[in-house]
């Protein structure tokens, strides 16, 4: 892993790309060592176990439950926002619905 990080340096340098290491992550998948430390410009690059990408939890372990308990906790919300609405008594059922 740390040799591709190596080539990216050196095609972010060639290319003359502006690159905000702050903000860069790293999932690793499948990874023995349970603390690796990953540089990209002598700049350690954060480990992450899971993240958020276009609204899909992702995790290294590759499951899907947090996917799940995202979605379901996501729906709740909904849910609990729209409550207001069931509560009213002048709105009839097929305009909720």
């Amino acid at each position: 892993m740390q040799s591709a990080l190596n080539q990216l340096a050196i095609s972010i340098r060639r290319y003359g790309i502006c690159f905000a290491h702050s903000k860069s992550k790293v999932l690793l998948q499948d990874w023995q060592d349970s603390n690796p430390v990953l540089t990209l410009d002598r700049e350690q690059i954060e480990v992450v176990e899971k993240f958020v990408y276009l609204g899909s939890c992702i995790s290294a372990g590759g499951g899907v439950s947090d996917e799940i308990n995202t979605r379901i906790v996501k729906a709740r919300a909904a849910y609990a926002s729209l409550g207001h609405l069931w509560r009213l008594h002048d709105v009839s059922l097929v305009v909720m619905v």
